[in-house]
């Protein structure tokens, strides 16, 4: 019982040490603004992780072999829209 009861009181555990509730923070400006118009403050279009993965995922490598030079494929890859392109800046991915 005597660890309980010390459990209780401690801050670090979580224990009610008397302490009052804070009042939720709120939201900033730039976080409302961002919510209500969908667009973030650089005019890309706000995401969610998963649009955000469904935009990466538009990006395509593509090997072609032609009828002429079939020795040599060609690799040609897809050029990524505004936001998979500043996603990949971010991440400092080269493509």
């Amino acid at each position: 019982m005597q660890v309980r009861a010390r459990v209780g009181r401690s801050p670090e555990i979580g224990g009610n040490c008397g302490y009052k509730s804070l009042a939720p923070e709120q939201r900033s400006k730039a976080a409302v603004k961002k919510q209500t118009t969908g667009v973030t403050p650089d005019g890309l279009p706000a995401h969610s992780f998963r649009t955000l993965l469904a935009d990466l995922a538009t990006l395509a490598r593509n090997t072609i072999v032609t009828a002429i030079n079939p020795l040599y494929p060609l690799t040609v890859v897809t050029r990524p829209m505004p936001v998979p392109q500043k996603a990949f800046d971010l991440l400092s991915v080269a493509v």
